[in-house]
C-alpha cells in the first residue's frame, strides 16, 4: 500500500493513488463511495456516535488489541492515504476517519487507530467548527498512542 502511494504521489498521480487504495480496501471489504455525499457523511457521524461512552480513555486502555488481519490491513491503509485525503477529499477524510474509529471499537485497536481519532478530531473542528468535540478526539489520539507505545507516530498525530 505504501509502495502505490509513493510510487504514484511521486509521479504526480496522487488521485491515482487514492483510487488505487480504494480498490485494495473495496477487496479487503471495506467499500466507499467515490464521492461522498452530505447523507454518507452524516451517517458516518451518526456511526461514530454508537461507540459513545462515559470513559473512553478506559475503553481505549482495556479493549482488545486488532486481531483480524484484514482489519488491520485496511486500518493501515486508510492511515496511509489520509494525508492525501486531506488535500484532496476532505468529505472522503471524514468517511475513512469514521470507518477507522468504526473497526477499531468494533475489532479491537491497533497504533494506527491514533490516526482515526486525529483525523476525525480534523474533521470536526475544521469543517464543523465543533472546537471543544474535536479537542476531546484529538485527546484520545494521543491515548492510542501511549496504549501502544508509538511515539513513531506522534509527528502525524
Amino acid at each position: 500500500a505504501n509502495c502505490i502511494m509513493i510510487k504514484s504521489s511521486a509521479s504526480g498521480n496522487i488521485k491515482g493513488a487514492i483510487n488505487s487504495a480504494f480498490i485494495i480496501l473495496n477487496q479487503l471489504g471495506e467499500s466507499f463511495p467515490s464521492v461522498a455525499t452530505p447523507e454518507d457523511i452524516q451517517n458516518a457521524i451518526a456511526s461514530i456516535r454508537e461507540f459513545h461512552c462515559d470513559d473512553p480513555k478506559e475503553k481505549i486502555m482495556n479493549s482488545p488489541e486488532l486481531t483480524d488481519t484484514k482489519k488491520l490491513w485496511s486500518l493501515k491503509l486508510m492511515d496511509h492515504i489520509a494525508p492525501y485525503l486531506h488535500m484532496m477529499s476532505s468529505n472522503l477524510l471524514i468517511l475513512i476517519s469514521a470507518r477507522m474509529l468504526k473497526i477499531s471499537f468494533q475489532h479491537g485497536f491497533a497504533p494506527e487507530s491514533a490516526s482515526g481519532f486525529f483525523c476525525y478530531s480534523y474533521s470536526l473542528i475544521s469543517i464543523f467548527n465543533k472546537i471543544e468535540e474535536g479537542y476531546r478526539w484529538a485527546k484520545l489520539a494521543l491515548v492510542v498512542l501511549e496504549r501502544f507505545n508509538a511515539p513513531s507516530l506522534y509527528p502525524k498525530v
